[in-house]
């Protein structure tokens, strides 16, 4: 067979592969909507709802598990970025949950967007962004976070992952100091632990596209980041202290959940990071008396078990200021993460809190990447993607379907 030949058969392939892969997505977003949680739904919806009236407090009748009650009223104990952001969709269409879907869908188009670009400045193949399209977008937790996003628990994660593969590819870039103060601010507002991406965004800044800046200019970078970072982070200060009269507290000192320890404390770090890197996919029967209802534990697997491609970060080039300044975000905020009391559940073969640096350790993985292709060592990393895409298939879209044959079989021994 002649090189065409070969070519076309390999497009096809491509093409039958991404297909599949979409339909399989689109079932799991299907099938959680249909069925959704019972906590969390419309949180965010209502927020935007109370803004659109000029309030902050929702009404008691839409009070939530998440919602907290302070002096008489109901607040949603989350940031005030993603309330904002669908504020319009609710003012066309109202309080409705599919709202949430079409913004976090937006949002995986926007982040798919960033992503491409990210890929064609590194130089990527148009074979290999596929396969790195497929790693971040299916074999991490984002596809898990998108079936759910009905529930402001999770849409949260796909719209701070949006504005952090924006930074990055503004960065990769021209490093405009208005843009990333617009999209820096937005996601501080939306995630706050995303504050950690500062020395990546302002080593930016500095090495404008690897050549260092002059001080002059640096500055005026700084300023105008500021200057349009300022206006969003203030009212998120504010709207934390009009409503608890703290500007640092989002809400969650108010929940029923008071943990030994408090909400943060290195306490919980033996505990977050075993999950975070060692929990292995262990499967639990559900539904009545736990024979069937097959699906992972609710505490996520490991991403070095979900997704293994991420050790790529270690092989970028360590002495380059802009991979140096990324593992000077990603660990404090990796740490910071981990002290938290709650770590994510439920969450289904990921971890979800990941998602506030998992951006810039795909950035690693990228430059780490570049590397092996120089080496032409990149079958095995081919691999790892599609073993983590493969799991997630599993988890999100053949579980669920066959799930319905185990109940029945089940059900036919019922006496």
């Amino acid at each position: 067979m002649n090189t065409t030949g070969r070519s076309q058969i390999a497009i096809v392939s491509y093409g039958v592969v991404s297909l599949l892969l979409l339909a399989a997505v689109i079932y799991s977003c299907i099938k959680r909507y249909n069925e959704p949680l019972w906590y969390c739904q419309q949180l965010y919806l209502r927020q935007s709802q109370a803004f659109l009236d000029w309030k902050l407090d929702i009404e008691p009748e839409h009070r939530d598990v998440d919602t907290v009650e302070f002096k008489g009223k109901y607040y949603v104990p989350y940031p005030p970025a993603p309330g904002l952001i669908l504020a319009p969709f609710v003012l066309v269409g109202g309080v409705k949950t599919w709202l949430a879907y079409l913004l976090c869908s937006l949002m995986a188009v926007w982040s798919a967007f960033s992503l491409y670009g990210i890929m064609v400045r590194l130089g990527f193949s148009p074979v290999d962004r596929w396969w790195w399209g497929m790693a971040f977008f299916l074999g991490t937790g984002f596809w898990f976070c998108l079936a759910f996003s009905f529930s402001a628990a999770y849409n949260s994660h796909i719209i701070v992952c949006a504005l952090l593969l924006a930074i990055i590819r503004e960065c990769l870039g021209d490093a405009q100091g208005w843009l990333l103060g617009l999209l820096f601010s937005a996601a501080i507002a939306t995630r706050p632990m995303t504050v950690f991406a500062a020395p990546f965004v302002l080593v930016a800044l500095w090495t404008v596209q690897g050549r260092p800046h002059s001080l002059s200019r640096f500055a005026a970078h700084v300023a105008a980041m500021a200057a349009t970072a300022a206006p969003l982070l203030a009212f998120s200060l504010w709207f934390n202290w009009a409503r608890f009269h703290n500007p640092l507290e989002v809400g969650y000192g108010f929940t029923g959940f008071h943990p030994s320890y408090g909400l943060f404390s290195p306490a919980y770090l033996p505990r977050n990071l075993y999950y975070l890197f060692l929990q292995g996919y262990t499967l639990e029967f559900r539904g009545q008396d736990a024979l069937c209802g097959i699906e992972p534990t609710r505490q996520g697997t490991s991403l070095l078990y979900a997704s293994p491609f991420v050790l790529l970060a270690f092989f970028a080039r360590w002495r380059a200021p802009l991979v140096i300044a990324a593992w000077a975000s990603i660990i404090p905020c990796l740490l910071a993460v981990g002290m938290c009391s709650y770590f994510g559940f439920l969450q289904l073969n990921c971890q979800r809190y990941a998602f506030d640096y998992l951006p810039l350790i795909f950035l690693l993985v990228l430059l780490g990447y570049q590397r092996q292709v120089r080496r032409r060592q990149t079958i095995l990393w081919k691999g790892l993607i599609a073993w983590s895409v493969g799991l997630n298939v599993l988890t999100l879209g053949l579980l669920p379907w066959g799930n319905r044959f185990l109940t029945d079989f089940v059900l036919f021994f019922r006496h």
